[in-house]
């Protein structure tokens, strides 16, 4: 079971969730892309399960928390929601730092904004460690495409995916396809890669998930692990 809280941004920075909520296992996740490209629809789809066409342009920046338990461990996704206006990449830009997930987002009825990817990634990966980010491309609003125009924009989405070394995703907030399946991809990479995070800064590598049983990893199975956490986050296509 998941829901969302709209939290006020002083709480991001001050001691935590509000008093009374248990303390989270949070990964950050930032969602790009130009202006009108559906951010703000994208979350509210997988928030809210809700879509509305005449959401105005978000100002800043905002952000959901999406709260929920993998293994019996209380977890939580940030998912800020950054303008699309030139006018605001500056104070934008600030809320990229300690971004565990980039997702890019682009319209697939404007093949323009695809190309523009580029700079929104270039600009979220420079203010975070090089390799620290899952990043995501994906193509919104796939309900106004369809046959050979959608078949074309997707080829050229996925060959710069493959660039970006980033997975590819196309979506529709309108109809919520894909969108439930492409967070809970998002979630289980991030809390994957915060888990571990976790085992490596305890020297036992030794630690108890939820309520059940302890796990152990042996310090030569953390390269295996490694690798195998970045070949999931390959790029591929739905």
């Amino acid at each position: 079971m998941s829901w969302c809280w709209r939290l006020p941004a002083p709480w991001l920075w001050g001691s935590g969730l509000p008093a009374g909520l248990p303390r989270l296992k949070v990964s950050k996740v930032v969602v790009l892309g130009d202006l009108y490209v559906g951010k703000t629809s994208l979350i509210n789809r997988f928030c809210k399960d809700a879509f509305d066409r005449d959401y105005k342009a978000t100002i800043g920046v905002d952000f959901e928390i999406e709260r929920f338990q993998i293994a019996g461990i209380p977890y939580s996704l940030q998912i800020w929601d950054t303008a699309g206006q030139e006018k605001f990449k500056c104070i934008a830009s600030a809320y990229y730092r300690g971004a565990q997930v980039i997702i890019t987002a682009f319209d697939l009825a404007d093949i323009q904004t695809l190309g523009h990817t580029r700079q929104w990634l270039a600009e979220a990966q420079r203010e975070n460690e090089p390799g620290s980010s899952f990043v995501f491309l994906v193509g919104t609003k796939k309900d106004l495409l369809s046959g050979p125009a959608c078949e074309q924009t997707e080829m050229d989405a996925v060959h710069l995916a493959n660039e970006m070394q980033a997975e590819y995703w196309s979506v529709s907030a309108k109809t919520g396809e894909n969108v439930k399946a492409f967070f809970t991809r998002v979630a289980a990479l991030a809390f994957e890669q915060s888990m571990l995070q976790e085992l490596e800064k305890k020297g036992s590598w030794h630690a108890q998930i939820g309520t059940g049983a302890s796990i152990s990893i042996r310090r030569e199975e953390s390269s295996a692990a490694s690798q195998e956490g970045a070949s999931a986050s390959s790029p591929g296509c739905c």
